[in-house]
């Protein structure tokens, strides 16, 4: 990269931070609910443990705001994936970005994972306990630092930051 280059990127950088606080950044889907799931805290596993269907489970934290999520919805979400021993191997506590929006029953995701959102309202919070048979069932699962074991059951903190 050349020094003017450099020069221009680092001016047009400024430019945009600048401008930043005059633009309307208001989101056309309307507002997005902060994440408040926190991968570094102690996962708490107080609560009844319910039934979604036969290898979903879930323990409701908070039950969320307004319209509920059905099959068919898009939803922009936030999470925390753990093993059953506490240990975090994946989260996305992002308000808005970072995760594509889920949208049940397309597929996109572990079906557990979809499937757990449903009836969830705005801002609510599980604990959803996925068996292998909705999840990666017997494969082993390699990405960066983190191997999931076949079988392994998983267990996401969910959130509900905005139902399109």
């Amino acid at each position: 990269m050349t020094r003017n280059t450099i020069l221009a990127v680092a001016v047009t950088a400024a430019s945009a931070i600048a401008l930043s606080g005059c633009l309307d950044t208001t989101d056309p889907l309307g507002p997005v609910q902060q994440c408040t799931l926190n991968p570094a805290a102690e996962p708490s596993v107080a609560g009844d443990t319910l039934t979604l269907e036969p290898g979903l489970r879930y323990i409701q934290r908070t039950a969320g705001q307004g319209p509920t999520a059905k099959t068919g919805s898009t939803l922009d979400v936030c999470y925390v994936g753990r093993f059953t021993n506490g240990e975090a191997f994946d989260a996305n506590i992002l308000p808005s970005g970072g995760l594509p929006p889920v949208t049940i029953g397309r597929g996109d995701y572990l079906p557990g994972f979809e499937r757990g959102f449903v009836d969830m309202g705005v801002g609510g919070v599980r604990r959803l306990i996925i068996s292998p048979a909705l999840a990666y069932g017997d494969r082993e699962v390699r990405g960066g630092n983190v191997v999931i074991p076949p079988n392994s059951t998983l267990v996401f903190d969910v959130q509900v930051l905005r139902i399109r």
